[in-house]
């Protein structure tokens, strides 16, 4: 509003991918052809709309906010070429997936979280409809501001289903989000992690459940040996924003991504059995794995879903994990326990990590694990034996 008089027209187009999702391409081009000439206009079909777009407004600057674009055929019908805009026009696209700009955008930013105070004046808006918090729930207030760490959507669903409750009920609903988040926010955030592709997905879940906060070299080497293709993988999770890649005081890159995102994938991976570990793709919680050895292996069934299993410390885990069929990644720190059992096959297996593990061997006689790449036995000071290479045809690194 503050600019917009400076155009001869404008538009705000909001929520484009949910509603190119339900009405199409054509009844998006007709809202925005409305909105700015403030007329009814009607198209026949796509490719009529962007000439219609070209042809009505190539002379005319405008102003115009595209918001949540998730695929390059929405820019196409809406903001197909600089061309189409009178000299001097702002086409604003705002998206999950930086991709999409580098074909489109002559200048790119990344939005930045809120500071501290712009997160409790936004969260205060809406949930007290003012500036300032109510005295008496300043401290409540913070809590939130801290939980959300800076992210609006976050801020903007907790404050507006905090707003008419009381102290009580807001002390409850702070507490239940320490153990299970919010689904609003969840499910919002979950956007961007439905539209990846399904290796992408294993990958995002991966580093979320195991590499958070760890080096990227370290994790790229696991997940390459496990055939998700990371190198491209982890350049889409970024341009979609879900990690960053920084360098630490070391110069060594770091994987990490916004506490509420974490939060997300976790979601994910519990699914529908918050409390059954043995249905989840991933085990990383020291109380799951406590949980699965005070199952024990008649317990646990023979098809389980899990796919990567991570332990420092573990107890006896290797009945346990003879069951679990699905295995593409073991990590287990300082291991104290026997051979791993004559059951123990997992043939999806790609990298079985035994770091300071106390095994004499790691099983009896011949083992084929044909998909097994890396086999990392550092600092097993008690290991007499090596296994019989020529069931480890894969193997590339030991």
């Amino acid at each position: 509003a503050e600019i917009s008089h400076r155009f001869e027209g404008h538009c705000l187009l909001q929520n484009i991918r949910e509603e190119s999702n339900k009405h199409g391409l054509e009844k998006l081009q007709e809202k925005f052809l409305s909105l700015i000439l403030k007329a009814d206009v009607k198209v026949g079909n796509e490719i009529e709309g962007r000439s219609i777009i070209e042809r009505r407004l190539r002379n005319k600057s405008v102003l115009v906010v595209l918001d949540d674009v998730d695929d390059h055929k929405q820019l196409e019908a809406l903001a197909g070429s600089h061309a189409w805009f009178g000299k001097g026009s702002r086409i604003i696209i705002t998206t999950r997936d930086e991709h999409l700009l580098t074909r489109h955008a002559d200048m790119i930013y990344e939005v930045s979280l809120l500071s501290h105070d712009e997160a409790m004046e936004l969260f205060n808006k809406h949930a007290y409809r003012k500036d300032k918090p109510i005295e008496d729930y300043e401290m409540l207030s913070n809590d939130v501001v801290s939980y959300a760490s800076g992210l609006p959507l976050a801020l903007e669903i907790l404050g507006s289903f905090l707003y008419d409750k009381n102290k009580d009920e807001w002390k409850s609903a702070l507490a239940k989000l320490k153990c299970i988040p919010n689904v609003k926010v969840t499910e919002r955030l979950k956007i961007s992690y439905d539209g990846l592709e399904p290796d992408h997905q294993k990958i995002f879940l991966d580093i979320a459940c195991f590499w958070r906060r760890q080096h990227m070299d370290e994790a790229m080497m696991v997940l390459d040996a496990c055939n998700l293709h990371p190198c491209i993988g982890v350049k889409v999770l970024i341009q979609k924003s879900l990690i960053k890649v920084s360098d630490d005081v070391f110069g060594d890159k770091i994987v990490d991504m916004h506490d509420l995102v974490e939060e997300m994938a976790h979601y994910i991976v519990r699914g529908a059995h918050p409390n059954h570990p043995e249905k989840h793709s991933r085990i990383w919680k020291e109380e799951d794995i406590a949980y699965l050895c005070d199952m024990g292996a008649d317990a646990v069934p023979m098809e389980t879903e899990v796919e990567a299993l991570c332990s420092y410390d573990v107890p006896d885990l290797s009945d346990v994990v003879a069951n679990m069929k699905k295995l593409r990644w073991i990590r287990f720190d300082q291991y104290q326990t026997s051979s791993f059992p004559s059951n123990f096959q997992p043939t999806e297996l790609c990298c079985l990590e035994l770091h300071k593990s106390q095994q004499k061997e790691l099983w009896h006689g011949y083992k084929l694990l044909p998909n097994l790449k890396i086999l990392d036995l550092r600092r097993s000071s008690k290991l007499i034996t090596t296994p019989n290479f020529d069931g480890l045809p894969c193997l590339k690194r030991l």
